[in-house]
Order: C-alpha cells, then sequence, then structure tokens
C-alpha cells in the first residue's frame, strides 16, 4: 500500500490537490471541493491528535480489531458517496479556498515529518494506530477524495 510518508507519494498527492479548483465538478458525494478540503484538514488533525474524537461504537469495536482494520484500510475498495461513520463529519466550515488548500498543506507536511514511527491520534472508527497504518489510511482517504475531483 502506498504512503504518504513516501516522498514521492506526498508529492504526487500534493500536486493533485493542487489541481482542485472552488469549481472543480465532483464526480460522485455531495461535498463541495472547499468541504472536501476542510474534511480532509479535519482528518489530518485527528491523525495529529490536535482535534479529539469519540470513538464510533459498536462499530469501531469490529472495524478496530487488528486484522479487520488492516484489511479495510489496505485492501478494502472504499464506496462512493456517503461515508461510513458519523464520527468523521467535516467540522472546519470552509473559508478562502486557496488559505483552506494552503492550511491542508501545511497540516499534510507536518503529519507526514511524523513518519511511520512517530505518535498519532485515535481514530473514531480504527482506535489507536501506528503511523504504518496511519500513513496508508491518509494515502488511501486522499486517494478516495481526489478521485471524488476527478484529478
Amino acid at each position: 500500500m502506498a504512503s504518504l510518508f513516501d516522498t514521492e507519494t506526498r508529492q504526487q498527492m500534493l500536486a493533485r490537490v493542487s489541481q482542485i479548483t472552488p469549481d472543480s465538478q465532483r464526480t460522485f458525494g455531495s461535498m463541495t471541493p472547499g468541504e472536501m478540503i476542510c474534511h480532509m484538514k479535519d482528518v489530518v488533525e485527528i491523525g495529529l491528535g490536535e482535534k479529539p474524537v469519540t470513538r464510533d461504537m459498536p462499530l469501531g469495536l469490529i472495524v478496530g480489531l487488528g486484522p479487520v482494520r488492516s484489511y479495510v484500510i489496505n485492501k478494502l475498495a472504499w464506496p462512493k458517496g456517503k461515508l461510513a461513520s458519523p464520527a468523521n463529519q467535516m467540522e472546519t466550515a470552509p473559508g478562502d479556498f486557496t488559505a483552506d488548500v494552503e492550511s491542508f498543506k501545511t497540516l499534510l507536511n507536518r503529519f507526514c515529518e511524523r513518519g511511520p514511527s512517530g505518535e498519532f491520534g485515535t481514530h473514531a472508527l480504527f482506535g489507536k494506530m501506528d503511523g504504518k497504518l496511519w500513513g496508508a489510511l491518509m494515502t488511501k482517504h486522499l486517494e478516495h477524495h481526489l478521485g471524488q475531483f476527478g484529478v
């Protein structure tokens, strides 16, 4: 599984984020480009441990089990459209699009600077995870939303 901790993967993802504009058309889901960027900012802040979450129970008990969690993150194709967990809903309201994108990039780079051996926050569904799983999850999540806007 690709990881944002790989410099080339991170650079490719950041370049793709730069292709999104306020007028980008989504291919699925209901988020606007600004909402998606803010949603990703929120998720990175959760990964950094800067935005606390409440565990999503009882689903979190099942999905948080090691083998299930690894399968969902590394193997399972994610559905297009509705989010799996209400705990993953966007909290940050979009503001200036360019400023939100730059803020997201800064947060993502901070996340990546920790590396796979760094300390990370608790995920609402998956619970406490090591950096390797967080890197894979963030990559898959960002890939999902970039695909949502065709980039």
